[in-house]
């Protein structure tokens, strides 16, 4: 909770808060923390409910519009991670890849199959996720979606993919 923010044209409010504010904590940051441990379950609750609901969602949206990209529901997250084997061998990722690659300067990493295809769902579908394999081993043909969200910009991001990857 170090990232709490707060605004104020009072001196002397400014002042009082700079007085116990320190490089490692923050004042609004431990009120927000206290007010989170002593208050929050009700929240807290809330939110897990709503996220679980989101990957349910996400899974039978995928399973009946998307079936060319494949997931498994995951445990204790608000991200799902995408299976998009069969996106990159339909927009020809790997290939792609090499020939972008080319293009970089030599000192740079090549890109991915997978870079592609983010690229692809940028352009496309106006949704951006990250590539799986910036995550390390395991990550090859596979995206990471933030579910965090409203379902009403859950379904708009899921709609862009549908038809991108129907008109592709």
């Amino acid at each position: 909770m170090k990232c709490a923010w707060f605004f104020s044209d009072n001196a002397d409010y400014i002042a009082k808060v700079k007085a116990n504010n320190k490089a490692d904590l923050t004042t609004l940051g431990m009120i927000a923390s206290k007010a989170a441990y002593s208050g929050g379950e009700e929240w807290l609750n809330e939110c897990v409910s709503y996220i679980d609901a989101n990957h349910d969602y996400v899974e039978s949206y995928i399973k009946a519009n998307i079936p060319m990209i494949k997931m498994v529901k995951p445990q204790g997250t608000y991200l799902t991670w995408l299976d998009i084997s069969a996106v990159a061998n339909k927009i020809n990722a790997k290939q792609l890849a090499a020939e972008a690659s080319k293009t970089q300067a030599a000192s740079m990493k090549p890109l991915t199959p997978e870079q592609m295809v983010e690229r692809h769902f940028v352009k496309a579908a106006k949704v951006h996720m990250n590539a799986g394999s910036s995550y390390g081993y395991g990550g090859a043909n596979h995206m990471r979606m933030n579910i965090a969200t409203s379902r009403k910009t859950l379904e708009l991001a899921l709609n862009n993919l549908a038809t991108a990857l129907r008109t592709t």
